[in-house]
């Protein structure tokens, strides 16, 4: 399979040209933003567009890489290193995730920050997310916020939520807290092209849960390389204590624990030192304790991407099937539980590496 890959001015968000890595790395993934790396020759243009100052300059270009069908990944130039003696100019890349970490959930951004009191009311999940992502990107109140993201419809719900500015709170730490919170969502940024032909993002909440793709181990004609399954007991947590505002004895907390666990008791704290809510340190040590109740199941999967299923069929979240009948160590039949959180590879080689994960008994 053959990327292509093209710049884009973080301005318009409109591209300036193609360009013909040497060779490059990207990576996408559910709940979390990720890297990538880019090696180019300067001023050769491959007959797509001359590599010069103006395509790779941090902060201003962003690198697009593009399937047979979609956008794969779209990173912002955060750094870029000029070798002399081989004219080769290599860029660190930096998806939407990254920009999420930078900005403040603020409505003063002056001396006075310390005033500033956002009240998020009557919201579920998917709106609390959807509220940080308009608050901290529209560019209304100054251009430099402006991000071209396609939100989802409104919602409501029972939770309130106040973000004082002296929390210093980011649209990061919002996410994280619909990530982790008791029922808490699964949330995708995908890049694409807007009907105007410029970039955009599409905030996508639990979505393609009721796809999946399957891998028959045992057939003569898969396109899996490599597969390797691992297990981890040791982030175990069976009794989780989350430790909210205050300290000493007037601090607030909230126990949780694993009901019925089969294992001896393994404790661990978890600190929310800006929580004032109760209720908000019981959904976020819940929260907390669900991914660590259990030892994690993870399976790390390389195929070719010349053949099918290959990386345009990949969507974050979706549920990914193996089936391994004549395996010592692999249980027999077909899977199930499995969700996709992560694919990666690079922009000159066909081969993709996906990161799915199970819990334990699924």
């Amino acid at each position: 399979m053959a990327y292509t890959v093209c710049v884009v001015d973080t301005g318009s968000w409109r591209k300036i040209s193609d360009i013909e890595p040497i060779s490059g790395s990207w990576a996408r993934a559910l709940n979390a933003g990720r890297s990538g790396s880019l090696t180019a020759k300067a001023g050769y243009d491959g007959s797509l567009g001359p590599v010069v100052r103006a395509t790779l300059w941090p902060l201003e270009t962003m690198v697009v890489v593009e399937s047979e069908s979609r956008i794969e990944f779209a990173g912002l130039v955060t750094n870029a290193k000029y070798s002399w003696r081989t004219q080769q100019v290599t860029a660190t890349l930096q998806d939407i995730w990254w920009m999420f970490s930078k900005r403040f959930l603020l409505d003063n951004r002056t001396s006075l920050l310390t005033q500033s009191e956002l009240n998020f009311g009557n919201v579920d999940l998917r709106m609390l997310a959807k509220r940080a992502i308009e608050f901290g990107t529209n560019g209304g109140s100054a251009p430099e916020y402006d991000l071209p993201i396609v939100l989802p419809p409104n919602s409501s719900g029972t939770l309130n939520r106040r973000v004082y500015g002296y929390d210093m709170e980011t649209i990061q730490d919002l996410l994280d807290e619909v990530i982790d919170s008791d029922g808490g969502l699964d949330l995708d940024f995908r890049p694409r092209w807007a009907a105007d032909g410029s970039l955009e993002w599409v905030m996508d909440t639990n979505a393609n849960k009721d796809r999946f793709l399957e891998w028959d181990l045992d057939a003569a004609d898969h396109n899996v390389t490599d597969f390797d399954f691992i297990v981890d007991g040791e982030g175990i947590g069976n009794i989780v204590y989350g430790l909210g505002e205050g300290s000493e004895v007037d601090m607030k907390v909230h126990a949780a624990k694993t009901p019925e666990s089969v294992y001896l008791a393994l404790e661990r704290s978890v600190a929310f030192k800006d929580v004032k809510d109760t209720d908000t340190l019981r959904r976020r040590t819940l929260g907390e304790m669900v991914p660590t109740n259990g030892a994690i199941r993870q399976i790390s999967m390389n195929i070719n991407g010349d053949e099918r299923p290959n990386v345009s069929d990949l969507l974050l979240g979706e549920e990914i099937r193996w089936k391994a009948d004549n395996d010592p160590w692999l249980i027999s039949g077909w899977s199930s539980g499995w969700e996709l959180l992560e694919y990666s590879g690079s922009m000159t080689d066909p081969d993709v590496k996906l990161d799915f994960q199970g819990r334990e008994g699924d």
